[in-house]
């Protein structure tokens, strides 16, 4: 798993907690391997039937370790469970009429 990173926010060294984005170093010479693969299968082929350039990033962005997948997941979760908790915070605020079915 991709180590906590320390960071140079006194508050967030104060916690032991960063909110800095984490990655898997593992997984950036995986991309640059789906990269170089991609423009080199590409130019092979004639100029009509290429990738963008935008097709290819996108493809090599979803090249995802197993270790880069779990920190998605766990992202995913936790921004599931804020939206949660969003939703019950504002139906708190507006409380149905008694006479609402």
């Amino acid at each position: 798993m991709a180590e906590l990173t320390r960071s140079g926010n006194p508050a967030e060294r104060a916690s032991g907690y960063s909110t800095t984005y984490r990655t898997d170093p593992a997984g950036q010479p995986a991309r640059d391997a789906e990269s170089e693969r991609l423009q080199t299968e590409n130019n092979q082929v004639p100029k009509n039937q290429q990738l963008s350039s935008s097709q290819i990033a996108a493809d090599v962005k979803a090249v995802r370790t197993a270790n880069e997948r779990i920190m998605d997941d766990e992202t995913s979760h936790h921004l599931t469970a804020v939206a949660e908790l969003w939703a019950r915070a504002q139906a708190s605020r507006y409380p149905r009429p008694a006479n609402a079915v």
